[in-house]
C-alpha cells in the first residue's frame, strides 16, 4: 500500500503522487481510494485529480524506477531497436499496447522515434504519431525526472539540448 506523498507511474496520466487516502461513496458502498495528482503539473493536467480504489492499485499504477534502474536504461537506449510499423493501424495498436503496457523499455524505444533521421522513415511521420510520441516522450522523460531526483525544469533542458543534438537523453 501506498502512503500519502509516494510518487507512483500512472499508466495514462505518468508520474502522480498520492494526495490523499480517502474513503468515499461513488454509488457503490464506502471504497477507500489513492486521491492522485500529476507530479509535474501543466497546464493540460494542472487540474487532474484521479480517485484510483486501493484494490486496484496493481492494475493502474507502480512505483517509478529506482535511479540505479534509471541510470541502466538510459545507457541501454543507444542500443534500442526502433519500432516502426508502415501500417497506420497496425502501427497505432501496437504503439497503444507499449503505452499501456507501461513497459520503460518499450516507451524508451518508442520515444527514441522522435530522434530518428528523417531517412529512417519512408514518409515524413504524421502529426497524430508525433503527438502521441510527444505524449510518451513527457512521460517517460518526468519518471528520469523523479528516478534522477532532478527537476522537471532540468530534464527539460536537457531534452532540448540532446533534441538540438539529434541524440536521445544520454546523461
Amino acid at each position: 500500500m501506498y502512503k500519502i506523498n509516494d510518487d507512483v507511474v500512472h499508466k495514462s496520466a505518468g508520474v502522480c503522487y498520492v494526495f490523499d487516502i480517502v474513503t468515499q461513496n461513488f454509488g457503490n458502498g464506502n471504497t477507500t481510494y489513492y486521491l492522485l495528482r500529476p507530479k509535474f503539473p501543466s497546464v493540460v493536467n494542472k487540474a487532474l485529480e484521479i480517485f484510483l480504489p486501493v484494490e486496484k492499485e496493481e492494475l493502474f499504477i507502480r512505483k517509478p524506477l529506482n535511479k540505479n534502474e534509471a541510470m541502466n536504461l538510459i545507457r541501454l537506449i543507444p542500443s534500442f531497436e526502433r519500432i516502426w510499423i508502415a501500417d497506420a493501424k497496425t502501427r497505432k495498436q501496437k504503439f497503444e499496447e507499449i503505452y499501456q503496457s507501461g513497459d520503460m523499455k518499450g516507451l524508451c524505444q518508442l520515444v527514441k522515434l522522435l530522434y530518428a533521421e528523417p531517412e529512417f522513415f519512408s514518409k515524413p511521420m504524421s502529426l497524430t504519431d508525433r503527438n502521441f510520441l510527444n505524449k510518451i516522450k513527457t512521460n517517460v522523460f518526468d519518471e528520469f525526472a523523479v528516478s534522477l531526483e532532478i527537476s522537471a525544469s532540468l530534464m527539460f533542458s536537457i531534452q532540448v539540448l540532446n533534441a538540438s543534438a539529434n541524440l536521445p537523453f544520454n546523461p
